[in-house]
């Protein structure tokens, strides 16, 4: 599997193979991050292509037309109605046109119960054909005539998809898709299978196009991007900040829930964490984490619901919030995996893992991860640590993987200078690994450290 970018964020240009365990590696700012949200999205996408359709189809319906013609007939009720005691009452005294005020009562009275679209296109019938003689009635009009041209539409396949990926894409990335420096630049998105395109997308201004689906050819399930092991706390407000991020301009009868991975890595723990006491999944692999938990257990406390972890059987139980950062980098892949949340025909997006990790945790986390692609797991990891990243290396030749599941990458900036960076395969077309320039870039820092102390020892000297 291979997926082709080209100006999307800060990525000038990447071409990129996912045969088991992918690696990028490079500086912050340097576009690593952007590869892991364009892969989530795009396999949301796809798995959940075409029954998402009609629920963003219906959002869309909303939000661009039923809620602006309902506020141009709140307009229409608030003249006929000045002291407005109720939204309706005076304004039935009034009215010149008794029958519009029943279908806008109509309206506003049922919109929030109402799925079926012919129900909707005929209350809107009826407003139209009682509008003539309204001061707005052409704002009316043709947001009606709109949405009933939008109820109408007969969309193909492309068009579901892009619908589907445009709405995906905005929320991962919370409408920056674009480089944005240059905005104008096309970006360009191909995802293929064995030389088969399976997707093909565009962007311009930070609108998603799909130039090209294959809806046939079996590829990712899932998609699980793991960028914050905080999110493992049972911190229900923090949940609450991503499922209500957009407000909703009128109560609509459909759920508008945002779509990104910090939202999916939260209900998938909350899932993994109710089935967590019942089901085991991958047995030799838990045995890895349990070396570094011990004898600690998570578990799940029917008395509120909630993920505990117990240092053992015997102590109390601990709120998550109140054990260790890399006891949760650790826990979040170790619920999903022991629960069965990921499986091995999902992909799983690791946004560097060592944030958390002291250097010996980083090494056992390598392994760990060398060990799941061994088992058939597919894996994309972003890092910039010289201890996880020549543990991937080592873990990968010990599991003997290294030659035909794995590949390295390096992020770095564009030398022209612009607001753009290019990743590179450190494996060249004969098959020669040379991954010095990761770790030339890793190590250069300690060499501006070196050069300070030289001086320092200079001056002391004379």
């Amino acid at each position: 599997m291979k997926l082709k970018l080209k100006n999307v964020g800060k990525i000038k240009e990447a071409d990129i193979e996912l045969s088991g365990l992918t690696l990028i590696a490079g500086p912050n700012d340097s576009g690593k991050s952007t590869v892991g949200k364009v892969l989530f999205a795009l396999m949301k996408s796809i798995a959940n292509y075409p029954a998402l359709f009609d629920r963003i189809q219906r959002e869309k319906l909303y939000k661009e037309y039923l809620s602006p013609l309902r506020l141009e007939l709140r307009d229409v009720i608030s003249s006929l109605s000045p002291r407005r005691p109720s939204l309706f009452e005076e304004a039935e005294v009034s009215s010149s046109n008794p029958k519009l005020l029943k279908y806008i009562k109509n309206f506003y009275v049922n919109m929030e119960d109402i799925l079926d679209d012919g129900q909707i296109k005929n209350m809107l019938k009826d407003i139209l054909n009682n509008s003539n003689d309204l001061k707005n009635k052409e704002n009316i009009q043709n947001l009606a005539n709109s949405a009933l041209e939008f109820l109408s539409s007969n969309n193909n396949m492309n068009e579901k998809i892009q619908l589907i990926a445009n709405r995906i894409f905005q929320d991962v990335f919370e409408g920056n898709i674009n480089n944005s420096a240059y905005q104008n630049d096309m970006a360009d998105i191909v995802f293929e299978n064995n030389g088969i395109d399976i997707m093909m997308l565009s962007s311009n201004c930070d609108n998603i196009v799909c130039n090209y689906f294959n809806a046939d050819f079996p590829i990712f399930s899932d998609a699980t991007l793991i960028d914050n092991p905080f999110l493992l706390e049972n911190n229900r407000s923090v949940y609450g900040e991503y499922q209500n991020r957009f407000i909703p301009l009128m109560v609509r009868p459909i759920d508008n829930k945002i779509i990104d991975s910090s939202t999916d890595l939260v209900e998938k723990e909350r899932l993994a964490a109710r089935v967590l006491n019942k089901e085991s999944y991958h047995e030799d692999l838990l045995k890895e984490f349990e070396k570094i938990f011990h004898s600690a257990q998570f578990k799940y406390s029917a008395n509120d619901g909630r993920l505990k972890y117990k240092v053992n059987s015997k102590a109390k139980e601990l709120e998550i919030s109140n054990i260790a950062s890399g006891c949760k980098s650790f826990g979040i892949l170790y619920i999903l995996l022991k629960t069965g949340i990921i499986t091995k025909d999902s992909l799983i997006i690791l946004d560097e893992p060592e944030n958390h990790l002291h250097p010996e945790w980083q090494i056992k986390y390598a392994e760990i991860i060398c060990k799941m692609v061994k088992n058939g797991f597919y894996i994309l990891l972003t890092s910039h640590s010289p201890y996880m990243i020549q543990a991937l290396r080592t873990y990968s030749e010990k599991e003997e993987i290294f030659d035909k599941k794995v590949n390295f990458y390096f992020a770095s900036k564009d030398k022209n200078g612009k607001n753009y960076s290019i990743i590179e395969n450190v494996r060249n077309e004969d098959g020669f690994f040379n991954d010095s320039r990761i770790f030339q870039s890793l190590y250069s820092p300690l060499e501006v450290l070196d050069d300070i102390y030289s001086e320092i020892n200079r001056k002391c000297k004379g």
